[in-house]
């Protein structure tokens, strides 16, 4: 190929590789570990700067140099240039699973495989404060096993255990993609529904009483006493109201009350802020004292 046209592209060839001087040098002064990794390819790329110069120079003046010989050389250091960037990339790979899997673990319950209290805390923050701001709709089910520790006592703790899951799995197939579910505490359940009226919710609070009423958590086989383990549930419903929710406790607040009035009326019921379900009617809260 003509000399006039292979020294410009060399001398492209030579600002790209400059960019990527740039680049590397920023990673080495930043990167917190591998930085002994990243130095060496900065050199790699000096070096390719400096043999695209060499061979662009012997282009233009029509210098003869040993050009079999820089080329074969280029080739062996793009060779070993590319090894070092595939074992950094397969690095960085398996430090960014392992951050992914740190990440997953913090916000975690390790035993439902659901949100920590810890997340659902901050999450919630997070969508009350965007309720506040623009005056999106927020609600929250605060949803508690009944008798949970019959479970425990007749059948053993392991059992327990599966049947926290079990309702865990049910209530998140439940629930949108665009929702929260997570564990409040002990067997409580806490679902953050965003963009959701108060209607709304209460409708899908129901939904779940009737799943839980009809659904065998897990057959006769898992416990002693040979029986289908089966187990209504209570649920507490509240919807933001910037009148009376200041903080994003106050929603809290008032879904635990929703579920206190729920089990000590009854239980296998919801009970929102203004109204009390029990057997598909609905009646005054008042009614329910």
């Amino acid at each position: 190929m003509n000399s006039s046209i292979l020294a410009p592209v060399m001398l492209a060839g030579t600002s790209l590789l400059g960019v990527a001087l740039v680049v590397t040098s920023r990673i080495v002064r930043n990167i917190p570990v591998n930085r002994r990794e990243w130095q060496l390819l900065r050199g790699f790329v000096v070096l390719f700067i400096l043999g695209y110069l060499a061979y662009a120079y012997s282009l233009w003046r029509e210098v003869p140099i040993a050009g079999d010989a820089l080329i074969t050389s280029v080739f062996f250091f793009g060779a070993c240039f590319v090894l070092i960037v595939s074992i950094m990339s397969q690095r960085s790979i398996t430090a960014l699973n392992r951050m992914i899997v740190l990440e997953r673990n913090v916000i975690t319950d390790h035993l439902m495989g659901i949100y920590n209290r810890r997340f659902l805390d901050r999450q919630l923050d997070k969508e009350f404060a965007r309720s506040r701001r623009y005056g999106s709709p927020l609600s929250l089910l605060l949803l508690d096993i009944d008798r949970f520790k019959e479970i425990n006592d007749q059948c053993g703790h392991q059992v327990g255990d599966a049947v926290l899951r079990e309702v865990a799995e049910q209530i998140r197939s439940t629930v949108r993609e665009s929702d929260y579910v997570g564990r409040f505490g002990g067997e409580e359940y806490l679902i953050i529904l965003t963009e959701t009226k108060g209607p709304e919710a209460a409708r899908l609070a129901e939904k779940l009483r009737r799943r839980f009423e009809a659904a065998i958590l897990l057959p006769a086989l898992y416990c002693p006493t040979e029986k289908d383990i089966k187990r209504t549930v209570s649920i507490g419903v509240t919807s933001f109201d910037p009148k009376r929710h200041r903080r994003a406790t106050d929603l809290i607040e008032a879904a635990d009350a929703a579920l206190y009035r729920a089990k000590h009326a009854g239980r296998n019921r919801i009970i929102t802020s203004t109204e009390f379900h029990a057997q598909g009617k609905v009646v005054p809260v008042r009614a329910a004292r």
